[in-house]
Formats: C-alpha cells, structure tokens, sequence
C-alpha cells in the first residue's frame, strides 16, 4: 500500500472497513502469533476471510514477491497470470532469470491455464515445460490477436478502437495485452464468465476510480511538472527513464529513497547525470536504505546530490 493498509484489500474499488479490519485482526491474531505470521501471510489471511465473508464472485489475488513458497499459493487459482520476469527479491528467488522464473512457474496449476505477458526465450522454454508436465494450457500475450498500441499521451489503440486510458507511460501496452489476453482465455474455459469489450474499454477508461490505482508514472501537477513512479528494480527504472526521454525540460530533479533489499548501486548506475539534480531520502519503515548509505551510492555513481533529509516529505518540498 502507498498509504493506508486497506489499499490492499478491496471489493469492486472499496477498501475493507477500518472495523472489519480490527474484527480479522482479533480473529487472527492468536493462530498467526503461534505459527509466527509474517505481515505479508497475516494480510493473505486477512483477504481470504473478508472475500470469503463478503462472498465474492471472483477475486484477483497478487503474489507477495515470488510463487511456489508464496502465501497465495494455497488457493487452487481457476487461472494464472505472470507478468514480466526481472530481476528482483533474487535473495529468495535466485539470480538469474530462470531460477527467478522457476519460483515464478511454481503458481501455474495442473489442468488450469496460464497466461504469460512478456515472451523471453530464456524463461518461456521454463515455463511451456513447467505447464506441459502438469497438463496445463499455456498462453504468451506476445502472439495473442490483441494488438494494442499508444497513440499519445492518453490514448491507445486497441483492436482498431481508440480507447482513452489514464495509464499514461508507454510499458502500460504490454500491460493492457496481457489484461486482454487474460480475459479472452478466461472466457474459453469458464463460459459462464462474459464480459462485453465495451465494458472491457470503460473499465480502461475508468480504471483510477474503480480501483484507486495509483504511483505509476502519476502526474500530480503540470506546472512545474511533478511526476511519481513507485519502479523499484532495474526492469522499471528502464521503463521510467524510457518515458522520461520523452519528457521536454531544462533541468531535472528526482526525488529518491529507496529499501536496503534492492539493487541500489546498480538502479543508481541506470540515473542520468546532465542536468539533473537529486535529492536524497528514507522511507519511514524498518525495511529502509539509511540515508547515509544512499548518500555514498549516489556519489560514487557521481550523482548530483543537492539535498538529503531522513524525511520524504521535507525532501520533497525542498
């Protein structure tokens, strides 16, 4: 979450209620202490009792940060979804892409399909074998009939339709092929499960009041341009200075903070230099990078470090 703990646990856009959090909390609290839940496994929990109650329909569920030993993984998913595959959390997944996929193929269940986003040769020869073994219908976004392409800022072409959409950076194609992808195999095994494309389109066009989707690529304010990306690996510091070299300015500031479990001194190596100043800051929880340890990454990799301040907000401001 970027701000309030229910972020994480919603039903058709609306955050749990603050009691009902309080309610599962107390339920849970006793078994989780005994077990020694993490937070992550706690808030699973939490989900799948409030889904439960509340009688959902069909509940997307994301991994925390892999898939064999996530706690998700309990649930006999009716279809699976993989993204792309980069290089992150590789101190519990491995250190290189198909180890990192091997924990990612670990969601795909035996006889229900699998939709994979991103086609790289290295990973998808993991996971046509990994799906072939237990009989499960494979799909690469890649090669599906959806053709979905940018054509500004706010609009994308989708099977010859112009659609607006407020995910405004370039890499959200990928993304919206494989929503689409998704939803037409879904479709294929569970017929009782329609969606119109129209509605497919609104929900695009609607996509920030339906869920509260937010901190990618979000523009904030015009004058001066403020823009926020919550990108915190390699693969998409990429995506966002791709984006950002589409951007017009004289000078550039960035605002960065970071947790001491990524890969800092390489996503630094990634930052540009001219033009552009930094200034310095720590996330307030105990997973942070101490501001110190940044401050030396950022000047061996001879950033331009104007301003550094424990406090986001105070850095922001400045």
């Amino acid at each position: 979450h970027l701000k309030d703990f229910r972020e994480r646990i919603r039903i058709n856009g609306e955050m749990i209620a603050e009691e009902d959090v309080m309610k599962y909390y107390q339920d849970l609290i006793v078994k989780s202490d005994e077990i020694k839940a993490s937070f992550f496994e706690m808030t699973v929990a939490m989900a799948f009792a409030y889904f439960r109650d509340q009688k959902t329909d069909i509940a997307i569920i994301e991994t925390g940060l892999g898939g064999r030993l996530d706690s998700t993984n309990v649930l006999n998913a009716d279809m699976s979804i993989i993204t792309n595959i980069g290089y992150d959390h590789q101190q519990f997944l491995g250190n290189t892409l198909a180890e990192i996929a091997s924990e990612k193929a670990g969601i795909i269940k035996a006889k229900k399909p699998v939709v994979i986003g991103q086609y790289i040769k290295e990973t998808a020869e993991l996971f046509l074998r990994k799906a072939v073994s237990i009989g499960s219908p494979i799909y690469f976004s890649d090669y599906s009939s959806d053709k979905v392409e940018i054509i500004n800022n706010e609009y994308f072409m989708i099977n010859n339709f112009k659609v607006y959409c407020p995910l405004l950076a370039n890499y959200q194609v990928e993304n919206i092929r494989t929503v689409l992808n998704a939803l037409d195999t879904y479709q294929v095994y569970y017929e009782d499960f329609e969606i119109a494309e129209i509605n497919i389109y609104n929900g695009l066009e609607n996509i920030q009041e339906n869920t509260g989707f937010q901190g990618r690529w979000q523009i904030l304010q015009e004058n001066p341009k403020v823009i926020v990306d919550v990108a915190h690996n390699i693969d998409g510091i990429k995506e966002i200075f791709k984006q950002l070299s589409k951007e017009k300015f004289k000078h550039l500031r960035i605002v960065y903070g970071a947790v001491k479990d990524k890969d800092v001194n390489s996503i630094l190596s990634l930052l540009p230099k001219n033009n552009t100043s930094y200034y310095l800051c720590e996330p307030p929880i105990p997973r942070k990078l101490p501001l110190e340890e940044l401050y030396n990454f950022s000047i061996n990799n001879n950033l331009s470090v104007v301003y550094k301040n424990e406090s986001p907000k105070i850095t922001y401001q400045k």
